[in-house]
């Protein structure tokens, strides 16, 4: 399956640098969502904060049910099934019944920095699902593009939240 010429590209290459096939641009966007995971373990793995840790950890979780989903869509019987494989999933702030402890000093920068990395790397996803949904001539797989690329913008939203209260509270305000 062939993409649309000019309509989807990953960091500044052109279409035929980066993908010529629907099937080259998934498994791209797979090993996007694969790393996207591991980074998100890595982040709650060095936060100190239990709310931190349950809000990356869940992240990480849906990226890997991303990159399920993607896997499904390489696969001959995806073509021939009438059922969209996409099953609905949300974060779910868990109240852990601790207090916020406020954060400082090294602590405090390596949350900001994981959270401005999360947030830049959950706009270029939303991108690429944006493009890929463009460059589809499937309504199926349309949607499925889309309804990922919205993901990924509400991931960014919550990451920009959290970011806002670390900034304005020293503590995560994920659960609250």
């Amino acid at each position: 399956m062939r993409l649309r010429p000019g309509l989807f590209c990953m960091k500044g290459k052109s279409m035929d640098q980066s993908a010529k096939t629907l099937d080259q641009a998934i498994r791209m966007a797979m090993d996007a969502e694969q790393k996207a995971a591991s980074f998100y373990e890595s982040a709650a793995a060095a936060t100190k904060d239990p709310r931190g840790k349950d809000m990356l950890s869940q992240l990480s979780a849906f990226e890997k049910k991303h990159v399920e989903i993607l896997s499904r869509m390489l696969k001959p019987e995806f073509a021939e099934s009438a059922i969209a494989p996409f099953p609905s999933f949300s974060l779910n702030p868990v109240q852990l019944g601790v207090p916020s402890a406020p954060l400082a000093g090294d602590a405090l920068k390596t949350d900001l920095d994981a959270l401005t990395i999360a947030i830049e790397s959950e706009k270029r996803a939303r991108k690429t699902y944006l493009n890929l949904a463009d460059s589809s001539e499937s309504p199926r797989l349309k949607n499925i593009f889309l309804k990922i690329a919205d993901e990924e913008d509400l991931h960014r939203k919550i990451l920009e939240d959290q970011f806002m209260g670390l900034t304005n509270k020293g503590y995560w305000t994920w659960g609250e």
